[in-house]
């Protein structure tokens, strides 16, 4: 060991665990995303047998609502039918709106649509919420 690491011992090891524990940290908060990777690529009325995973689910949006009457200001995306009776929805809270060019309500409304991320079930209807618009894009097939 020099000379200069034997005097300074008590101040490099601290400093030394101190990135380590940063370097921990920022590997848990910069992974990549699962979401970007799905595991399935479906249509929207078969989400509900695939619950729980990270899947992409593509469709025609039936209709769109931006609820700025409801708490977190959320953006429905609904397929298969209006709402209550859809069969799928994505989900955008208000609070991510910004990273959209334009509302998602008017960007998505009629068009057909992949989205990707985690499908969970709400109150009997299987849905993805989504924070950033790449997770969203427009389906060539159709489009």
């Amino acid at each position: 060991m020099s000379l200069l690491f034997k005097k300074n011992k008590s101040k490099v090891i601290p400093v030394v665990l101190l990135v380590l524990l940063v370097a921990l940290m920022l590997s848990r908060v910069l992974r990549p995303s699962t979401e970007s990777n799905p595991q399935v690529s479906i249509s929207y009325n078969e989400a509900s047998d695939h619950t729980g995973i990270v899947a992409e689910v593509c469709g025609e949006v039936v209709s769109t609502t931006f609820a700025t009457n409801v708490g977190g200001e959320p953006t429905f995306i609904n397929f298969g039918a209006d709402y209550p009776n859809q069969t799928f929805t994505v989900v955008i809270w208000g609070e991510n709106l910004g990273r959209w060019r334009a509302l998602p309500a008017d960007l998505y409304s009629g068009q057909y649509i992949c989205v990707r991320g985690r499908i969970n079930m709400h109150n009997g209807t299987p849905q993805i919420v989504v924070s950033r618009p790449d997770a969203i894009s427009f389906n060539p097939r159709y489009n």
